[in-house]
């Protein structure tokens, strides 16, 4: 998730603003990881 968002970024930057990449990817995955526990839960009841 994290390294797609990176690559991404990167190459909509050009290679520059490398800082401000890491900060959008570490806000991106912080999302990421939310999403995919809300996920599993909802998966989870709807499993029971």
């Amino acid at each position: 998730c994290a390294a797609v968002i990176f690559r991404h970024t990167d190459q909509y930057f050009g290679g520059k603003h490398r800082d401000l990449t890491h900060q959008i990817v570490h806000v991106s995955l912080a999302v990421c990881q939310r999403a995919q526990q809300v996920f599993l839960f909802q998966t989870g009841l709807k499993g029971q």
